[in-house]
């Protein structure tokens, strides 16, 4: 018989290196969380880019509706018309932005009001006096210049108060698409 009775025990076994996979609990915690937070980031800015696009595209009619006075023959009746069609995009973004049945019966002062009330809109008088009754004059003075830098602003105010953005409201419609 052996006498050593150490010498009959097995070698010692090391236990093996800790691994990164399963991860414990905290982590997983912690990548849910990246998660959402990396899903609620995308929806933020995909909701910035399609607002910019629609204010974009929304002061880009504002910039067609100036060239198509610019290009008309008849002074009296492209200024009716530019007037028109400045009200038309203003109808349109107030649309988008507030319930039908508060924008869509609103004309003369109380929809010049509403411009005014909801959002930038710096009027002059005699502007605000064209934009709410000139487009059934038989004649209409209005300053082109005056009218779209107010419906730019007015737009800008829109659309840039609902993304939350740091962007100047002093851009307006001389944008080129």
């Amino acid at each position: 018989m052996d006498s050593d009775p150490l010498s009959q025990l097995a070698d010692i076994h090391l236990p093996q290196q800790v691994g990164l996979w399963p991860l414990a609990p905290g982590w997983w915690i912690l990548l849910c969380l990246l998660a959402a937070l990396a899903v609620w980031g995308i929806i933020l800015l995909r909701r910035r880019l399609h607002h910019r696009n629609l204010r974009l595209h929304a002061l880009a009619e504002l910039q067609r509706c100036r060239d198509a006075l610019h290009s008309s023959p008849d002074a009296d009746s492209a200024q009716i018309d530019y007037l028109n069609a400045v009200n038309t995009v203003l109808r349109r973004v107030a649309l988008a932005h507030y319930p039908r049945s508060t924008v869509a019966g609103l004309t003369g002062r109380a929809w010049v009001d509403f411009l005014r009330s909801h959002g930038t809109l710096p009027l002059g008088e005699d502007t605000a006096r064209a934009l709410s009754e000139g487009r059934f004059a038989p004649r209409c003075d209005v300053d082109p210049d005056a009218l779209q830098e107010a419906a730019g602003q007015w737009i800008n105010s829109q659309y840039l108060s609902r993304i939350g953005t740091g962007e100047s409201s002093g851009k307006t419609a001389t944008h080129h698409a």
